[in-house]
């Protein structure tokens, strides 16, 4: 009974596996004849780590970070408790 049981899980992982082979499409990270674009970038002078300012409209307000926190502390007692 348990050998049946796992060969059903394996065949059902091998048709996953092939379903997801055959339904995506092949990515290619650069074409043939493409060039290095980024060559201006990084190049480009007066840049420097640790420099970076950040923009205060884009930082996250009180209501995140407590919902960040709550979120933190759920996923413990989840994992304590369950």
């Amino acid at each position: 009974m348990v050998a049946k049981k796992m060969l059903v899980i394996l065949a059902l992982c091998v048709i996953v596996c092939l379903a997801l082979g055959a339904l995506t499409d092949a990515a290619y990270a650069q074409d043939v004849g493409a060039r290095g674009g980024d060559k201006a970038l990084a190049a480009k002078d007066g840049t420097k780590l640790g420099t970076k300012k950040f923009d205060a409209d884009k930082l996250p307000g009180k209501l995140e970070m407590g919902l960040a926190a709550g979120s933190v502390i759920a996923m413990i007692a989840v994992f304590k408790w369950l």
